[in-house]
């Protein structure tokens, strides 16, 4: 299992709690999906189910 973290003001200002976590879950999906689109450039297929854990 691969666990990321990170900790950073976002680039815009959201008018909502809601608004803030959908934008940090936005960005996060892009770079997971940049890892995976990596690997398999190099020839690592990832075959398994992405879990994304949004505290709200």
């Amino acid at each position: 299992m691969v666990v990321g973290w990170i900790c950073k003001k976002q680039s815009s200002v959201a008018l909502s709690t809601m608004e803030a976590e959908f934008v940090a879950a936005s960005e996060v999906t892009a770079g997971m999906l940049g890892i995976v689109e990596l690997l398999s450039e190099i020839g690592i297929k990832v075959k398994v189910s992405y879990k994304l854990h949004v505290d709200n």
